[in-house]
């Protein structure tokens, strides 16, 4: 079974976070806040059944939800990023590099 990486990266500044993969919820975090450093604000790795899976982020402290779907067989490893209310998606096959 694949293994699929959400990172959450740029713009988290003291959020309450919920990723859902599939509609199940993978991760709910409060107090998310990017390491500028790092550019990194957290993670959760889920195995998935290989194929089209959907992938929801809701910032409910801000309003912000984006829906998006991804295929397991190009995709490991999605990016999510945050400017105001917007959602910025980046999504590949290799890890992203921090620090």
């Amino acid at each position: 079974m694949p293994k699929l990486r959400i990172d959450l990266q740029d713009g988290f500044q003291d959020d309450d976070v919920v990723v859902k993969v599939d509609g199940e919820e993978r991760l709910r975090q409060t107090g998310v806040t990017t390491k500028k450093v790092l550019g990194l604000a957290g993670s959760v790795t889920v195995d998935v059944p290989e194929g089209q899976r959907s992938i929801e982020l809701s910032v409910p402290g801000r309003g912000v939800t984006k829906q998006i779907d991804v295929d397991t067989q190009k995709t490991t490893h999605v990016g999510l990023s945050l400017a105001g209310q917007e959602v910025t998606v980046l999504a590949r096959d290799k890890p992203f590099g921090y620090g």
